[in-house]
């Protein structure tokens, strides 16, 4: 492989920058197909609606969607809904530690929605329910 990547999930095979010969008329999906995270405004809650299966290789997205949650200055309370989410690993509790930080220092609260069971587990489990405020 000449410096591309293939992301395997249980439905579909994403290329990214593939030069495989065998791939090379099959069509490709690039990351902007994947999104696991979508912000949504309505006055002064900023709504980051989380999707998937969300790890290390969905940082990128994440993160753009909690920056423009930040820059929102009329949003005084991040809401952070993982209604949609079937995983998550550490890099997300990791970034969500970091985004109440950054949001404690804009004067905004942060709070975490609509966890299903196996979530809301894993926050049990590392006491990050101790950390963030569940609902």
């Amino acid at each position: 492989m000449d410096g591309g990547l293939i992301f395997i999930c249980q439905t579909e095979v994403f290329l990214y920058n593939c030069t495989i010969p065998a791939f090379k008329n099959m069509p490709c999906r690039g990351r902007e197909s994947i999104m696991p995270a979508k912000l949504e405004i309505t006055g002064q809650v900023a709504r980051i609606l989380l999707s998937g299966d969300v790890d290390f290789s969905t940082q990128v997205d994440l993160g753009e969607a909690i920056d423009q949650a930040l820059s929102v200055n009329a949003a005084k309370e991040i809401q952070v809904d993982m209604a949609d989410v079937n995983f998550i690993d550490s890099s997300v509790i990791r970034t969500l530690l970091r985004l109440q930080e950054r949001a404690s220092a804009k004067k905004k609260s942060l709070s975490i929605w609509n966890c299903n069971d196996r979530i809301r587990e894993i926050f049990v489990i590392g006491g990050f329910d101790q950390m963030f405020v569940l609902r």
